[in-house]
């Protein structure tokens, strides 16, 4: 036998194929849209918690003293100190600096007050906890951009002082 075209059971197998094809195609584009502001608050968030860093391990590792108390429980603000040798190549008094680190749970904002001058290195943190043990200060920050967000991002870092004698 002869036959021209298609069956119609033919017809019928190639558009359930193409039915499921395009369904899950759709179904993949729903969800990419769905998930796409989500991973742009997550990336939000991401970035907030490394620029904190940045500022907070550059200080703590110059630190020789700060205003925590070896096992305490955290706190949300911390003051570090240390002295600037290089001045002493000249024959001048060695300068003395200070930081002083301030979380605001209402704003979100970490704010560095570093010799008088006031920047905000964090914008939407929603914890802020600072403790000690022994020459090591620990840090933890959590981050969200809102609180309906599922993103929320936390970091702990335990960073090594300089310490309170030498250089």
């Amino acid at each position: 036998m002869n036959q021209k075209g298609f069956m119609l059971i033919e017809i019928l197998v190639a558009l359930g194929v193409g039915t499921v094809i395009l369904l899950s195609i759709v179904g993949s584009l729903f969800l990419l849209t769905r998930a796409i502001p989500e991973i742009r608050k997550e990336v939000v968030a991401l970035a907030d918690i490394e620029r904190a860093t940045h500022w907070l391990t550059r200080d703590v590792v110059m630190g020789r003293n700060n205003s925590l108390v070896n096992d305490d429980p955290p706190v949300a603000q911390m003051t570090v100190t240390w002295y600037d040798y290089t001045k002493a190549a000249d024959l001048e008094e060695s300068v003395s600096h200070s930081v002083h680190y301030t979380w605001s749970p209402g704003t979100g904002e970490l704010q560095r007050n570093y010799d008088g001058v006031v920047t905000i290195v964090g914008s939407h943190l929603t914890n802020v906890e600072f403790s000690r043990d022994d020459r090591f200060v620990i840090v933890s920050l959590t981050s969200s951009i809102d609180e309906e967000s599922r993103s929320t991002v936390t970091r702990s870092y335990k960073l090594l002082m300089r310490g309170e004698t030498g250089l």
